[in-house]
């Protein structure tokens, strides 16, 4: 969360440097950080933060875009196939994560799948 502020903070940086790697990674942290994208538009950003924020959101299709998120998802679908002891036990750790975050949502699902006769 403090993360997130001090990026989106950032945004309205008077340095061009700082706005655009704060950009890049609100963009890398995907849907992780939609919640507060979405907060920080409605509370009526300076114009050069909404842009960025609206571009963002824009951008947004719900698609895995980074190479991270394609790898949390190749594995929690590997971990699904196993479906060992093991894989089960790392699934359950990971659907403990970021109710918003991708890959929680996936661990919680493939746990779900696996539960179901």
């Amino acid at each position: 969360a403090d993360e997130l502020r001090r990026l989106i903070a950032d945004l309205d940086s008077d340095q061009f440097k700082v706005r655009e790697a704060a950009t890049k990674r609100l963009i890398e942290l995907d849907d992780l950080a939609l919640a507060a994208i979405r907060a920080a538009v409605a509370a009526k950003p300076s114009l050069e933060m909404q842009r960025r924020l609206e571009k963002i959101l824009t951008d947004y299709s719900g698609l895995v875009k980074t190479a991270e998120g394609r790898r949390q998802h190749r594995a929690v679908r590997v971990l699904g196939m196993l479906a060992s002891t093991d894989a089960r036990e790392v699934l359950a750790l990971l659907a403990k994560g970021a109710q918003s975050a991708r890959t929680t949502q996936e661990a919680q699902a493939t746990l779900q799948r696996l539960r179901t006769p």
